[in-house]
């Protein structure tokens, strides 16, 4: 089976530990989707031909599968999506929808290992870079905003009784 990594799975190192029996085939490219982090490494199907994910493409046995299976928490932390290349069909996992609500950074150690991994593979680290800034300004405007919300019911909250009990 093909498999398309495009977060820790990239690291040669951590895949040899969890898939000995894998095979990296190289870079892959994965069209019409964007990297993004949500803690760990996701990706979103965008539809739109200019995105895309890079990452590596392995030849899994059943027994990897299984492993990734559990690493990856299928079916209820990332699920499997599938998709066609000429013959071949190639399997990723990508994040259920009750986990993939908004972005937040990753720990270093986590980015560090994809770097690693990128590199190694020549990958586009570009993405993971863009992926940090949009989770950092993501963070940054939930905070603006509650922030807001918080400065804006200051005038409701400072009164006493709180108008609310006689509106």
């Amino acid at each position: 089976m093909l498999y398309f990594a495009y977060g820790m799975n990239t690291n040669a190192e951590q895949m040899a530990t969890r898939c000995p029996d894998a095979i990296a085939l190289g870079r892959f490219n994965l069209k019409k989707f964007k990297f993004v982090y949500r803690g760990v490494a996701d990706v979103v199907h965008t539809g739109k031909e200019h995105d895309s994910v890079d990452g590596v493409l392995w030849n899994i046995t059943i027994k990897c599968e299984k492993s990734l299976d559990s690493l990856e928490g299928y079916p209820n932390f990332y699920t499997k999506n599938y998709i066609n290349r000429g013959k071949k069909r190639i399997m990723f996992y990508i994040m259920t929808k009750q986990h993939a609500r908004g972005l937040n950074l990753p720990s270093d150690y986590y980015h560090d290992m994809l770097e690693q991994g990128y590199k190694y593979f020549n990958c586009d680290a570009g993405q993971l870079y863009d992926a940090i800034d949009e989770a950092y300004q993501y963070y940054n405007e939930d905070k603006m905003y509650y922030a807001q919300e918080k400065f804006d019911m200051s005038e409701v909250y400072n009164q006493w009784p709180p108008k609310r009990w006689y509106d």
